[in-house]
């Protein structure tokens, strides 16, 4: 997976999750989650871990595609 976007799509359906479950565990609405899987909105900081766990994956890994893609809005490259 090359970004964010891909990432929480991928691992959302993985969970057999649809976005208005994720969202509601979130406590957000469906269109504020869409937004974030969309790209358009960041996941607030205090739902990252949640998120992690509700994805089942490692939250070091989360925060590792949302580095990457602070980098590339910066214009950074990669590592």
């Amino acid at each position: 997976m090359d970004n964010i976007v891909d990432f929480l799509k991928f691992h959302r359906k993985k969970v057999g999750l649809t976005q208005r479950q994720v969202a509601k565990l979130l406590g957000i609405s469906r269109a504020f989650y869409s937004n974030i899987e969309g790209g358009r909105r960041k996941t607030p900081y205090e739902n990252i871990y949640q998120l992690a766990e509700i994805l089942e994956v490692n939250v070091e890994t989360l925060l590792h595609y949302y580095a990457f893609r602070w980098r590339v809005w910066k214009g950074e490259e990669a590592l």
